[in-house]
């Protein structure tokens, strides 16, 4: 006998006007910080440069050479148009002014690891044929960013300012740009309707007095990415909640239950879907569940997965705190998208910074700075997106309206 159709989903609220902007992770907060390290710098014949850099290699301390590896990602011989407005050096001849022929400079090693000194003893060696003539001059330091650079933009803003530096195509501290805009470009549309779908979810509990104004969506969304030859079916809400904690009556007592967080509880539906589809269970835990949470449970059908959201997305009206932002992690989920930052308990943004990106975050907002969603010591990560309202104050009560509104994040974890 088969199982009966999921009943229609409920209609959907109006979608919100807005944006969504990619999260920066912790190392590409750090990778911006512009860190350098001093480097030394040989102007040399460019027909000696081959001898020189032989005899450098064969002579220089081995931890000069591994400072030297350290930076692969800028250039170690350069020709003189190449270089930074600073680092150039004209010739005069004839009473004009024009950069030396024939000319290369080579980035030796890191300054700290040898002295001035010491490197023109060792270029001393290397013979007439190879190019050095000592002096002074001879030897020079330059500053030069010790991390690979995170785009094409900041590589080129580096060679303008320090030395000439490459950008390999890739991001060594986040997520590849390319995926980050291919997410972007398939969420951007609905997320609106999603994010309107989570304040309503906020609503009900705010009007029922069992939560704080905190909801939460999960998106299905594999039918709109279907393959070849398939139908390709919109993106589908499967849970719906809102935050509970006070459920037990004991309203603003203490934290409440951290179980029932928003994205807790929403997690938790994911899972009953889940065992129910693969027990052939139609035992349905609905007495913490409002009407709206009910209807998407029940209009929705998820398949059985041994890992909980790899496919799903999830949208939050506010940043999530450690405990919720760790379990979306260990959830697998795709991707997370949230409102409100929240200055005192989010764990997602990694900046911290002041004001935060939307209007209404509030004088300080930024979050824990802990950039949950992309740390290389985690087994998992998700791209997460910051939603900001186009329209000012769309919802006073649950966005804070500069910081305060419907949720005292004094008691509010997630």
């Amino acid at each position: 006998m088969t199982s009966p159709s999921p009943p229609p989903p409920p209609p959907l609220p109006p979608a919100r006007r807005g944006h969504l902007v990619p999260l920066k992770t912790g190392e590409e907060l750090q990778a911006a910080e512009e860190t350098t390290i001093d480097f030394y710098v040989l102007d040399i014949p460019a027909k000696s440069a081959h001898g020189l850099l032989n005899h450098l290699r064969q002579t220089l301390p081995p931890e000069t050479q591994t400072a030297a590896h350290r930076v692969p990602h800028l250039r170690r011989l350069v020709k003189p148009d190449a270089l930074p407005w600073p680092l150039r050096r004209p010739q005069v001849v004839n009473g004009g002014e024009r950069p030396q022929p024939a000319i290369l400079h080579l980035l030796v090693c890191a300054a700290s690891t040898i002295s001035a000194a010491a490197l023109g003893d060792l270029l001393l060696l290397s013979g007439p044929e190879c190019g050095y003539g000592g002096g002074p001059e001879a030897i020079r330091s330059t500053a030069v960013p010790c991390r690979p650079p995170a785009s094409e933009a900041q590589a080129r803003e580096w060679s303008a300012r320090y030395w000439p530096t490459v950008y390999k195509g890739d991001n060594p501290y986040g997520p590849h740009p390319s995926i980050v805009a291919r997410a972007l470009a398939e969420l951007a549309p609905d997320a609106g309707t999603w994010m309107a779908l989570a304040h309503a979810a906020a609503r009900r509990v705010r009007a029922a007095g069992v939560g704080e104004a905190i909801g939460a969506v999960v998106v299905d969304r594999r039918r709109s990415r279907a393959a070849s030859g398939e139908e390709a079916l919109p993106p589908v809400a499967v849970a719906v909640a809102g935050d509970a904690r006070w459920h037990d009556g004991l309203h603003h007592h203490g934290p409440g239950d951290p179980g029932a967080h928003a994205a807790m509880r929403v997690i938790g539906m994911v899972a009953r879907k889940r065992r129910q589809q693969e027990n052939d269970d139609d035992d349905d835990d609905t007495l913490l569940l409002n009407a709206l949470e009910r209807e998407i449970a029940q209009a929705s059908v998820l398949p059985a997965n041994g890992y909980l959201c790899t496919t799903l997305d999830v949208y939050l009206t506010h940043e999530p705190c450690v405990m919720c932002a760790m379990a979306l992690l260990h959830s697998r989920v795709r991707c997370v998208v949230f409102g409100r930052r929240m200055p005192c308990t989010g764990a997602l943004t990694a900046d911290g910074r002041g004001g935060g990106a939307c209007r209404g975050a509030g004088a300080g907002a930024g979050g824990l700075g802990y950039g949950l969603f992309w740390r290389p010591h985690l087994n998992w990560k998700f791209l997460a997106f910051e939603w900001c309202d186009d329209d000012p104050d769309p919802d006073p009560d649950l966005d804070g309206g500069g910081g305060g509104g419907g949720v005292d994040e004094r008691c509010t974890h997630g």
